[in-house]
């Protein structure tokens, strides 16, 4: 392969990644604002900035979307010709589903965001230049929480609006890159970094992402043993996942601990939504959660076939309400077997890629995206606008794919 070759694509990858890249540096500023500045997402100020970001990620996706076409022209005209026929269908028979996801602005970001992610995902080659842009990233969000935190505590800013859940799963993602970063690396600073993460979550975030961390350890550790190689290394990389779990056992079982926490935190006039929630013996509670999965439970029984079309979920529940759970909206959206079919796609391709992905920075990559948005998936976010699970999927589809082209031989690469 040539110089010129091996740049061209290198060029290409950056601008893929710039793109892939720009929903997340959207959503760390927005919720920085959000808090600091404690005002509602429906504030017409707030608003007008939003739409203005999706508007500048757009442009960015139009701008790598060149090297998009050049490399998987064939896929997204297959990926785009399914969704128009979906949206087709729905519009067809569900025609208020469609108005009600323009009007609350969840299509546009839909067409010009997730679907843009999942498609870009699959088209980027150089999986270890995506890590370094996801630390570069992580590097920024750890910033960003550092000067929330001093803000609060000097300052006394965002301490009213003391829950982020968005903050929180931006914060999630950082600490896991800083966490793996010091497992490869014994890298001191990370472990800082880490710290200064995870406290984040447990001042203003909320108990999803303590979930993505522990799905995350454990997926490393299984992975470790399954395919590591076991070495001296590897005994220390398992030792200190065992502390880990260890301290956080602890640390979530230990009530005086938590209420000194708690007290120290409401010295500072920060009051912990998920402390208190644990002192309280109900961490585990889902809110509003389970009445939502009870109520669509009902729905999908009362018309099994059809499902009640793509964005049924949130007509039938109102503006900025949604199934909150990935496979529960599939079922909403296609009904019984449309449901479980497309779940078992999901499913079939997670697990394929998990199992036969070898790189290290693409199993990097995996388990990551997998931890936060997946898992995410599952508790409180949305199908519909989750780009975070779509570039998962992307890169899952990649791997499976790649795979299959190296057992055909290297010649059909």
């Amino acid at each position: 392969m040539s110089k010129i070759t091996i740049a061209k694509r290198f060029i290409a990858d950056d601008k893929l990644l710039i793109a892939l890249l720009a929903p997340f540096y959207s959503a760390i500023i927005n919720s920085a604002i959000v808090f600091m500045l404690q005002i509602e997402t429906s504030h017409p100020g707030f608003v007008l900035f939003r739409n203005a970001s999706i508007v500048i990620i757009g442009l960015i996706f139009l701008y790598a979307l060149p090297a998009v076409l050049e490399r998987a022209a064939v896929f997204t005209g297959v990926v785009v010709s399914l969704l128009i026929i979906l949206l087709a269908v729905t519009l067809l028979i569900f025609p208020d589903n469609i108005l009600f996801l323009y009007k609350e602005g969840v299509l546009i970001y839909t067409l010009s965001v997730t679907l843009p992610c999942f498609i870009y995902a699959y088209c980027v080659k150089d999986l270890e230049k995506f890590y370094n842009y996801l630390r570069a990233y992580a590097a920024v969000v750890i910033a960003v929480c550092c000067f929330i935190l001093g803000s609060m505590f000097l300052f006394s800013f965002g301490i009213n609006n003391s829950y982020s859940m968005s903050l929180g799963y931006s914060a999630i993602m950082a600490s896991i890159i800083y966490l793996h970063k010091y497992i490869e690396k014994k890298n001191v600073t990370a472990i800082i970094a880490f710290i200064i993460g995870l406290f984040i979550i447990i001042t203003i975030g909320s108990r999803g992402p303590l979930l993505c961390l522990a799905i995350f350890l454990l997926l490393l550790l299984v992975h470790r043993i399954i395919k590591g190689k076991k070495t001296v290394g590897s005994v220390i990389y398992f030792a200190v996942l065992l502390v880990i779990f260890a301290l956080m056992i602890i640390a979530l079982n230990n009530q005086e601990w938590l209420i000194k926490l708690s007290y120290f935190l409401s010295d500072l006039n920060i009051n912990s939504r998920t402390l208190n929630l644990y002192l309280n013996e109900s961490l585990t509670q889902s809110s509003s959660r389970n009445d939502i999965s009870s109520f669509f439970i009902q729905k999908i029984k009362e018309q099994p076939l059809m499902g009640y079309g793509i964005g049924g979920d949130r007509v039938m529940l109102g503006v900025g309400m949604y199934a909150h759970n990935l496979f529960l909206a599939l079922f909403v959206f296609f009904g019984v077997i449309g449901g479980a079919l497309s779940s078992l796609i999901i499913v079939s391709v997670l697990v394929w890629a998990l199992v036969t992905v070898k790189n290290q920075e693409e199993i990097a990559l995996l388990l990551i995206f997998f931890s936060v948005y997946f898992v995410s998936s599952m508790v409180s976010g949305d199908i519909l606008t989750n780009y975070g699970f779509w570039i998962l999927m992307g890169l899952s589809i990649r791997v499976v794919f790649s795979g299959i082209r190296l057992k055909k031989g290297p010649e059909s690469i």
